[in-house]
């Protein structure tokens, strides 16, 4: 399929579903144009990483093999499935390096962590207050209100 078609199935699913869920029947133009939106975005990702792909496959023909850190950077810059690269490689013969992927996924993770650990937040909550305060709460909603 080269446009979108799942946004023209939610008013089948919303009539499944409006039994157990009723506002889904109301809100059933917004759905159908947030699916189709959502689809566009996802072809233009395709299409954009798909000619990025195209060009790591020219660049990478001789050694047979697309390292992690490019696999990674399609992945996490453009939103490029990591799934769909491995396979458009593979039908043109070329394999993807996994294991530096991996790699390169762990060091953005860690980084992020690290980023956002450093920021200075904390947790200020009145519930934060109460519980150094006095402990921590032990549910008893099942055996007494």
């Amino acid at each position: 399929m080269n446009e979108p078609f799942l946004y023209k199935a939610t008013s089948i699913n919303i009539e499944n579903m409006k039994q157990a869920y009723p506002e889904l029947e109301s809100r059933k133009d917004t759905i159908a144009s947030v699916t189709k939106m959502e689809e566009e975005n996802f072809f233009e990702t395709l299409e954009t990483g798909t000619q990025l792909l195209d060009g790591l496959i020219s660049k990478y023909t001789s050694s047979k093999t697309i390292p992690g850190k490019d696999v990674f950077k399609l992945y996490d810059t453009f939103g490029f499935p990591v799934e769909l690269t491995k396979e458009i490689a593979m039908e043109k013969g070329l394999s993807i390096d996994e294991e530096g992927f991996a790699a390169e996924q762990k060091i953005a993770q860690d980084k992020s962590r690290a980023a956002w650990s450093g920021s200075g937040e904390k947790d200020v909550t009145l519930y934060s207050k109460i519980q150094k305060e006095h402990g921590e709460t032990l549910f008893k909603g099942y055996e007494t209100f």
